[in-house]
């Protein structure tokens, strides 16, 4: 099947991208590619420097390594949609799509123009989402219990970024991620 340009998905920490965008791809037969495995060998290019990364987390903790991703994840969308321009479906993370910076914000608007930009949320309430994703996130990694992932994940639901990016939202909190993926289809008609 040719889509002629890509299905991205984007969304907070466990909102199901990657899951469903595995089952879009095999719905649809087309490759997925995701940014979080790609993102690495992206960063390298403009100087990502991992020792500092978990220095820097460490001693200011994963806010102020969210801050530092930023230039190197605008790097990682411009990047990826070039190396994949058509036909994928590409499962961003969870801050490739949320930018503070008006200039980050706008260059990943002018990336994702021409693409399918779906928004995976739970719910439209971001307290619901909130828990939903916490409990999604805890019942994976309950290590991760007490980290300020969660708190993150609700600012990154509280940006307006995802929105502005986005051409269309699904709210899941109540389907399989197989609904999901048949919703994803059937509102783009393929």
């Amino acid at each position: 099947m040719s889509i002629s340009n890509n299905i991205i998905l984007i969304g907070p920490g466990k909102a199901g991208k990657t899951t469903v965008s595995e089952l879009l791809g095999q719905r649809l037969n087309l490759p997925v590619a995701a940014l979080d495995d790609l993102r690495w060998d992206y960063y390298a290019e403009i100087g990502y420097d991992p020792d500092y990364a978990r220095q820097l987390r460490r001693e200011q903790g994963f806010p102020a390594l969210v801050e530092y991703w930023k230039p190197f994840d605008i790097h990682g969308v411009e990047r990826v949609l070039a190396d994949y321009p058509q036909d994928y479906i590409i499962a961003f993370g969870a801050g490739h799509s949320v930018y503070a910076d008006q200039g980050y914000l706008e260059r990943a608007k002018q990336a994702l123009a021409g693409h399918h930009v779906i928004l995976l949320m739970p719910t439209p309430d971001i307290e619901e989402s909130s828990r939903i994703l916490q409990d999604r996130l805890l019942k994976n990694e309950p290590e991760l219990a007490g980290s300020t992932i969660p708190m993150v994940n609700r600012q990154l639901m509280q940006d307006p970024s995802n929105r502005y990016l986005a051409t269309a939202t699904i709210y899941n909190a109540n389907q399989t991620p197989e609904q999901t993926c048949t919703a994803i289809i059937e509102m783009l008609g393929l």
